[in-house]
């Protein structure tokens, strides 16, 4: 694979560069309905999407290869000039052209399989952002087993007649049009009799409902066709031979949703927040086991730039044997997303499970949208309730630190539930975005971020960065709490900003240290324990909607890769539970091992944890990324219990510190 594009395209490089940094900045005055991160400045000029795209087709840096007759660039194609485009964008920061399924999917099989008059009229306004287009596909029993679809197609007087079910089609709410898949010739065998039709979505008859998924965005929607009437040239391709067609359609979106550069920018976006963030004063970029991961995330970014470059070059040297290389492109891309989205929560910590328009959010939720939007891609309730603060580390924490009448005092009231105590240790472990606490002569002063179950609290406990520890009244003078929002909806958090508040300090029968470590120790190990059962409670569903749904004729539990994913789960997770038994035996029975079991327990039960949440989230197919199953509740509870009292690379750097290694 030589790298080298000759002079010719050195200039080139050099002519887009220079057209990028005069676009540098640009802004759009209209929002896009994509579900896609901005990543690029927009601090330069206000312009449109369609005058965006209007620009670039006039460059050449867009549609380069449709006719002009069809609203494009009007040149010869040319892939390299293409890569040097999407690389130079990606570089700079710029914008690329809009996409989409009409832009990427629908135009590409127009010009290959269209009448004249479809890409004269339908073309053009896709190009430029006029008509966004929706895919009606999937149904409720035909997604993997596509083949199997029931929404029917009659002709009626030189009108096809619709009527039928779609699911999960993106993008329904905003469209104007639907490329859809209808069975035509009832009585043809199950790949024929299948046609390809335009649909106009504001045809009488058409009926959208939204689907609410683990975004708590509706990115997808329900589309349901009751006698939905359009004229019958409104069809690609001959009729009862649509699945050719669609085949078309699904090669150009291998492509469309995985662009490595994209990938590469989304990472030297994260390289830019981990210069920035920082935990106890240090950048996250400096500390070890994040960089270290970094640099692995990254040699996937390059292995995956480097395969579509192969696959780039066997479309311009014929004879080269890249099926293999094509076809895991979107697989390996829609993973690697959402690993890199991960690992941005993950090193963000408490601040990665925030989200919606709560305060400290980072970047806009980007993050946090974009792991749950990309585990959607790869795929093809529980009530609120405080416990570990306010039942499990308050009451340890006064055990272990207070004197006898503040035992009898508080323990007493927690017992017959007079008062709740939310508690706020964050900053003793590992604090983030600045905050700090100090607590001098019975006063307390600062800001605490993450305090645990503030919900319906009377009292909150706090400690500073040396482990002394004391409750306040929820309601004193110079107490403001913040509600927070994360993704995990289930849990109550909040940030608490304190003005030299009167404190009632615990007058240790141990050291601060001592005292503190008991609590944390305690509320790790039931984190665990708590992961552990949303783990289970998730296989449980993976495996009963197994044996339910049915496709290709049979339920999807019959077959092999199913179910070893299953019993993966199972594997994975039945050694959890003995280690935190093992965990939780050390805190009552040996003390001196209690911290280093409570790391590891919390630290590998999150990691096994997070594996069993994506596969049964997997399992269920599109439905698992919705509310109908209820499956990305636990999803998000396990995420949460994740960076809850300390993330995995932190716990095992303090095991590891523990043991004087």
């Amino acid at each position: 694979m030589d790298l080298n594009y000759g002079e010719k395209y050195k200039n080139f490089r050099k002519e887009v560069q220079e057209f990028c940094k005069e676009w540098k900045g640009v802004n759009f005055k209209d929002s896009s309905k994509a579900p896609l991160a901005q990543d690029y400045e927009a601090t330069g000029i206000t312009i449109s999407r369609s005058e965006w795209q209007s620009i670039l087709i006039k460059k050449g840096y867009f549609a380069r290869s449709v006719p002009k007759d069809y609203g494009g660039f009007g040149g010869e194609s040319d892939i390299i000039k293409s890569r040097i485009i999407a690389s130079e964008f990606s570089n700079a920061k710029i914008p690329a052209a809009m996409g989409g399924q009409g832009i990427d999917m629908l135009v590409p099989t127009l010009l290959e399989l269209g009448t004249e008059e479809q890409k004269k009229q339908y073309i053009k306004p896709t190009l430029h952002g006029e008509i966004i287009w929706c895919q009606g596909y999937s149904e409720p029993n035909a997604g993997s087993d596509l083949a199997s679809l029931q929404t029917k197609g009659e002709l009626v007087n030189g009108n096809w007649v619709i009527n039928g079910q779609k699911i999960w089609t993106s993008t329904a709410q905003y469209s104007q049009m639907m490329f859809c898949l209808v069975r035509t010739e009832p009585d043809a065998q199950k790949h024929a009799g299948i046609s390809y039709l335009l649909i106009p979505m504001d045809t009488p008859g058409i009926e959208i409902r939204p689907l609410v998924d683990m975004t708590l965005k509706p990115g997808f929607n329900e589309v349901f066709f009751t006698d939905v009437t359009i004229p019958e040239e409104n069809i690609i391709g001959k009729r009862g031979e649509g699945w050719a067609v669609a085949n078309a359609t699904l090669g150009h979106e291998r492509g469309s949703l995985t662009d490595p550069n994209a990938t590469f920018n989304r990472v030297n976006f994260l390289i830019d927040r981990m210069k920035e963030e920082q935990l106890d004063g240090v950048r996250l970029i400096d500390i070890p086991v994040y960089r270290d991961r970094l640099m692995s995330i990254q040699a996937k970014v390059m292995a995956f730039q480097s395969n579509s470059l192969r696959v780039l070059s066997s479309k311009l040297n014929k004879g080269q044997d890249t099926k293999i290389a094509g076809m895991i492109q979107k697989l390996v891309g829609t993973e690697l997303r959402h690993e890199l989205e991960g690992f941005a929560i993950d090193i963000m910590g408490e601040i990665g499970t925030l989200y919606e328009d709560s305060p400290h959010l980072r970047d806009n939720g980007s993050w946090q949208f974009l792991y749950m939007y990309y585990l959607g891609l790869i795929i093809g309730g529980v009530a609120p309730i405080a416990f570990a603060g306010s039942y499990v580390m308050a009451p340890i924490a006064i055990v272990y630190g207070g004197n006898q009448k503040q035992k009898e005092k508080y323990l007493t009231q927690m017992s017959n539930n007079s008062i709740r105590i939310g508690v706020g240790f964050s900053e003793y472990f590992g604090a983030r975005d600045n905050s700090a606490i100090e607590i001098k002569n019975n006063k307390i002063s600062g800001r605490s971020l993450f305090v645990l179950d503030t919900q319906d609290a009377s009292h909150l406990m706090f400690s500073d960065s040396d482990g002394v520890i004391g409750l306040i009244s929820a309601n004193s003078p110079g107490v403001e709490i913040v509600k927070l929002i994360t993704v995990d909806n289930t849990r109550s958090f909040s940030e608490v900003k304190l003005n030299n508040v009167d404190i009632d300090i615990l007058e240790q029968t141990v050291s601060h240290t001592d005292a503190i470590n008991r609590a944390i120790d305690a509320g790790r190990i039931i984190l665990a324990a708590d992961s552990i059962g949303a783990s289970q409670r998730l296989i449980d569903k993976a495996v009963e909607y197994s044996k339910e749904r049915k496709q290709f004729g049979r339920v999807i539990g019959s077959f092999q890769a199913v179910k070893h994913m299953c019993a993966e789960m199972v594997a994975d997770l039945e050694p959890c539970y003995s280690l935190v038994w093992h965990a939780a035996h050390c805190f009552d029975n040996s003390p001196e091992e209690s911290r280093l079991m409570a790391c590891h327990a919390k630290s590998h039960v999150s990691e096994i944890s997070k594996i069993i949440a994506k596969k049964a989230t997997e399992v269920h197919g599109g439905m698992g990324f919705t509310d109908l199953m209820g499956v990305h509740y636990w999803f998000k509870r396990i995420g949460v219990n994740r960076h809850t009292l300390g993330a995995p690379e932190l716990l095992r750097e303090e095991a590891a510190k523990i043991q004087n290694l």
